[in-house]
């Protein structure tokens, strides 16, 4: 059997905006993005979004972000991929211009920006494997160490 590393999540690339205390789509709401810790609905804050197309190139648009009836990010009535090149504040509108949801910095949210604060924390790394038990592992420990499973 061949070894296989397995280290891309299956999900969905395209989020659904959703009310946080009902859960339903944010039918015909709006999403703007801005610079970090800024409003984004401040057209000075904002910062250039992008369509990224199934070929990789990119069409810049004009902000606000629609949300369609499911809750997806549609451009001319199409699914869309939009992207950005820096990290960013969001702001989320419900179709009645009331505010569902703020967040000030996305990267704080993005998994990938936890292995680069890892990365600057911790000095030293061990394999899980290379011991019989966490209790193992953990006894090894000094300060800054990250065990690897």
């Amino acid at each position: 059997m061949t070894d296989i590393t397995a280290n891309v999540v299956v999900s969905n690339p395209r989020p659904i905006f959703t009310e946080s205390r009902s859960f339903k789509a944010v039918a015909n709401g709006k999403i703007y993005i801005g610079q970090i810790d800024t409003d984004p609905v401040n057209p000075a804050n904002q910062i250039p979004v992008y369509i990224e197309n199934e070929d990789g190139s990119h069409v810049q648009i004009a902000q606000p972000l629609i949300i369609n009836a499911a809750g997806k990010i549609v451009y001319n009535g199409q699914l869309v991929k939009i992207v950005t090149v820096q990290g960013h504040s969001m702001a989320i509108y419900d179709s009645y211009g009331s505010q569902v949801d703020y967040i000030a910095n996305v990267l704080k949210y993005d998994p990938d920006q936890y292995s680069i604060e890892a990365d600057k924390k911790f000095k030293y790394s061990v394999k899980l494997s290379d011991y019989l038990t966490l209790q193992d592992a953990a006894s090894a420990a000094v300060d800054g160490l990250l065990i690897d499973v």
